[in-house]
């Protein structure tokens, strides 16, 4: 479900007869706070639509989606004293309709199906000072996905099923982690690679799977050997990670996005 400026009105109206109601000589603790929303950094072209939620202490105050046609302007909104965070998500445009993914009509919580790999995801969130009458947020969002593309080198990679499987299936409304079983088997590409699109995770657990045509299964603690690279799953932009499993070799080799080198390590297959 998609919430546009008439619903947000429609949500906040109730908060602009308190603030009428709140004069200079009388206690504002109760009064709304005027947050200045800045989205003015984001590219219109590659996040048609954010969704931002307003969150307390004891739950989702609103959420409402703004469309890239007005990320010029300085949003002005009414947000309850109770606000404490401010959650705002993009999927690039390859994925426009985000909201169905999510399940929720009362803010952006993302979890991912098991079986389907994650959305590519951008997040930001922020505290918000409320105490006060104004407060403004600049929003950035950041690269909240790992794109894992694997390559086989053998006689035919068809030979082959992979499936990536982890503990780790999605976020909060507050971009928190969740914890769940998360399983998806690629497809072939056209460039000979099978790409992954894993959401951010919590440890080391991943493991790739690999099934040949006699049913014989191969495990690789892939999440073992990403954090032997140094990967570092917290950054605020998570890196792209390339995979090759050499069967003439006999080695596994990863290379992370922008590093400039890849890292060999010798497996048994």
């Amino acid at each position: 479900m998609r919430f546009g400026m008439s619903s947000l009105s429609a949500v906040l109206i109730p908060l602009l007869i308190v603030l009428s109601g709140c004069s200079v000589k009388e206690d504002r603790s109760g009064c709304p706070c005027v947050l200045m929303l800045d989205l003015s950094g984001l590219d219109a072209d590659r996040f048609p639509s954010v969704v931002l939620s307003a969150v307390s202490d004891d739950g989702i105050l609103f959420s409402t989606t703004f469309d890239g046609a007005g990320y010029e302007d300085l949003h002005q909104l009414m947000v309850p004293k109770k606000t404490r965070i401010i959650s705002v998500t993009g999927v690039e445009d390859e994925y426009v309709s985000f909201q169905d993914i999510n399940g929720r009509e009362d803010g952006f919580g993302l979890l991912v199906p098991y079986g389907s790999d994650c959305p590519p995801v951008h997040m930001f969130t922020g505290e918000v000072d409320v105490s006060g009458e104004t407060d403004t947020v600049t929003v950035n969002l950041h690269k909240n996905h790992c794109k894992m593309r694997i390559k086989l080198t053998s006689e035919s990679q068809t030979d082959f099923e992979i499936e990536v499987k982890g503990n780790y299936c999605g976020y909060g409304i507050g971009g928190e982690l969740i914890s769940g079983s998360f399983s998806n088997i690629p497809e072939i590409g056209p460039d000979g690679k099978r790409t992954v699109c894993l959401p951010r995770q919590g440890d080391s657990s991943l493991v790739m799977e690999l099934v040949d045509e006699d049913g014989q299964v191969r495990n690789f603690a892939i999440g073992e050997y990403i954090a032997y690279t140094g990967y570092d799953w917290t950054e605020e932009n998570l890196r792209d990670i390339d995979v090759t499993i050499d069967f003439i070799k006999t080695e596994l080799v990863i290379s992370v996005s922008d590093w400039g080198e890849s890292i060999s390590i010798d497996v048994v297959l």
